[in-house]
């Protein structure tokens, strides 16, 4: 079965919760999504693969067919018509000092819908947070050799629980800006940042990339 087959049947498992928090919404609340992976053949086939995670769309579709969802994710193609967005364009000098090429990288989110175009805040994130373990069954799927969470050190206490793990210290940075977390049973490497709109405010940007790109080989 190929990768897109597999992430298919994991979110057709999970259609039931998915169209359930769709209707939580109201007329002042409109939840978009789910956000829903769709690798590309440049992903497939990259020499390193690399996962970034976001925190939530900005707006998204939301059909109840996850295949329709998932085409969605492809039509994105990666943010290919964000060419100044702060976070894409992060991701393109990562993929492209990490690999050679644009637009090879495989894109998830921490919260698989957002709220009107933001954060989800209470009572939708208790639901949404219900959700979480399915960012590592799409890791799995995936098989990355290298994960950056640009989610911040606010929702550090969600990736422990997913990973089960702690996150350290990276040398030459404090905890806040750049944390590693060491998995003894798996072989990909995971990094969580800020969001590069703050990297890039904060100067961080060139380091944190350069970093990132030395922990993975061509």
């Amino acid at each position: 079965m190929n990768t897109y087959a597999e992430l298919l049947d994991l979110y057709t498992s999970h259609s039931t919760n998915f169209k359930s928090i769709v209707g939580l919404t109201t007329e002042e609340h409109k939840l978009n999504g789910p956000y829903l992976c769709s690798p590309g053949k440049e992903y497939l086939e990259s020499k390193v693969k690399i996962v970034f995670v976001g925190q939530e769309t900005n707006g998204w579709t939301t059909h109840a067919d996850v295949s329709l969802q998932m085409q969605t994710y492809a039509g994105f193609g990666l943010g290919k018509n964000y060419v100044s967005s702060p976070f894409w364009n992060v991701i393109r000098k990562i993929e492209k000092a990490a690999t050679g090429q644009h637009y090879c990288c495989a894109s998830l989110n921490l919260n698989k819908f957002d709220v009107n175009g933001n954060p989800p805040r209470e009572p939708f994130l208790a639901t949404i947070q219900k959700l979480d373990h399915i960012l590592k069954d799409e890791i799995q799927l995936l098989k990355p050799d290298l994960i950056v969470f640009f989610t911040g050190w606010r929702h550090d206490s969600r990736l422990t629980n997913i990973f089960n793990a702690n996150l350290i210290e990276v040398d030459g940075f404090k905890k806040r800006e750049l944390a590693e977390m060491k998995l003894a049973d798996e072989s990909f490497k995971i990094f969580r940042t800020y969001h590069p709109n703050y990297l890039r405010r904060s100067g961080l940007e060139n380091k944190v990339i350069n970093t990132l790109v030395s922990k993975v080989k061509l």
